[in-house]
């Protein structure tokens, strides 16, 4: 459950997967049941199990992501789509490149 003071909670206690061991929602990621009351204009807490996945084409490699070179674009070593109601979104190096970037 989120309780004040929480931005997201995913029921651990490990970083760098969304929502950070003090329950905030952490950069690159978005948490669904945290935006969707934003959305709905609700300011109630209580959604378990919060739901978090990296931002697609942000610029921040984040685990979870080959690549995310901050674009939508093709042909350029990585190619970044977002999620949509009937696929995930996902980043992935494109034939031919290899990048080493390092995850921030």
């Amino acid at each position: 459950v989120v309780d004040e003071g929480e931005q997201c909670d995913d029921r651990n206690t490990v970083d760098r997967d969304g929502c950070s061991s003090s329950c905030m929602v952490e950069c690159g990621f978005e948490c669904q049941g945290v935006w969707a009351a934003c959305a709905a204009g609700l300011t109630q807490k209580g959604f378990f199990d919060s739901s978090c996945r990296p931002l697609y084409g942000d610029g921040l490699r984040v685990t979870g992501e080959a690549c995310d070179d901050g674009n939508l674009l093709a042909g350029d070593g990585c190619q970044c789509h977002l999620a949509t109601k009937t696929s995930a979104g996902r980043c992935s190096l494109e034939r031919n490149w290899d990048c080493n970037m390092p995850v921030d």
